[in-house]
């Protein structure tokens, strides 16, 4: 088997609870995210060039929206401004 969690299961063929603890308790995603993203969607907007803003907005960020399909970093940073004193973001990393 190959990919995401390969190598990961235990007697037969199930995951390990500690695998599976891993996934239910690590939230660093979403912040992680949106800390590789934000440079990125920055760097297109200083370009100025339609294309690159409209991506930016249609993708990646639109500030009038609080949820919404597509919109990349404004849901991950929905998802950690909602869930950070939750177990599991550890804003420590992401600072």
């Amino acid at each position: 088997m190959t990919g995401v969690g390969a190598g990961r299961r235990g007697e037969r063929g199930t995951r390990s609870s500690a695998y599976l603890v891993a996934i239910l308790i690590d939230r660093d995603g979403p912040a992680l995210r949106a800390l590789t993203l934000i440079p990125y969607a920055h760097h297109l907007l200083d370009r100025k060039r339609t294309l690159d803003a409209e991506y930016v907005t249609h993708s990646l960020y639109d500030a009038r929206l609080i949820r919404a399909h597509g919109k990349v970093i404004k849901n991950d940073l929905e998802e950690v401004a909602r869930g950070w004193w939750m177990e599991g973001f550890d804003l420590w990393e992401e600072v």
